[in-house]
Order: C-alpha cells, then sequence, then structure tokens
C-alpha cells in the first residue's frame, strides 16, 4: 500500500506536500503528519504566504486499507493549528500525541479534536508511562 502520489506533492485531501511521520492507530486507522514549510511561520502575513504557496501543517487520517478519511488542522499558532507537525505516536490510553515542532508544543488529539491535555516539562512526546510528562497551568 501506498498513501499520496509519488513525485506529486500537494495539498488536497490525500495528498502530501512534506510528510514528516506515519503512525498506525489501535485500530488500524493510519495517520500522516504532513507539512514542514510552516517552521517560520509566526506572523498573520507569513501564514496567509504559505497558504496561498499551499504549504500544509495538519494531520491525515487514512482508513486500514488506505482511504483518505479526514484532514484536521492548519498554519498558525493558535489552538487547533500547527507550524511543523513533526511526529506522532499513541499512548496507552490510544490518546494521539503530535509534536509541533514550529510551536514548541505537543498536543494531544483526543476524538479527532486538538485538546491541549498537557504542558510538557520535556520536548519529547510523552510514552506509555512516562514520569517526565507534568501539568502546568
Amino acid at each position: 500500500m501506498s498513501l499520496g502520489v509519488a513525485g506529486k506533492p500537494g495539498n488536497v485531501d490525500g495528498q502530501f506536500n512534506q510528510p514528516n511521520d506515519v503512525v498506525v492507530g489501535p485500530d488500524g486507522s493510519i495517520y500522516v503528519a504532513d507539512g514542514h514549510d510552516a517552521q517560520g511561520m509566526t506572523t498573520a502575513n507569513a501564514v496567509a504566504e504559505g497558504n496561498h504557496a499551499r504549504a500544509t501543517s495538519r494531520i491525515s487520517k487514512f482508513s486500514p486499507d488506505g482511504k483518505f478519511m479526514k484532514s484536521w488542522g492548519g498554519i498558525g499558532v493558535k489552538h487547533g493549528e500547527f507550524r511543523t507537525p513533526h511526529a506522532l505516536v499513541f499512548d496507552s490510553r490510544g490518546r494521539l500525541w503530535v509534536a509541533d515542532r514550529g510551536n514548541h508544543r505537543n498536543r494531544d488529539l483526543r476524538s479527532e479534536r486538538d485538546v491541549p491535555r498537557v504542558a510538557l516539562t520535556r520536548s519529547a512526546v510523552p510514552a506509555a508511562s512516562s514520569s517526565r510528562a507534568t501539568r502546568s497551568t
């Protein structure tokens, strides 16, 4: 199986611009972190230019047999946005964690919503039994 089209970057559903990581969920669904261009896009103008240039910063979900299901995210620094979704991992509770390198944060995408759960004291994505993750206020 392959996802996307080799040699054809894109920002429409099922295509990738600059994929960074892939992980298979507990139910066999496939998740792809896509987007590396937005690393330095911190202003509204830079984000607008990135969107115009068809840059991506999103997570795409595929069924176990590789059919596109949905994407979420976008370029930015606000809730629900990414600058560089760089690494993906599922923890022992089935939560999908996204290491957003550009925004210097890790996100828990529980129930396919971008829900901030834990601010981490280290930059690593939490392991299933990580003692390094601590809540911050």
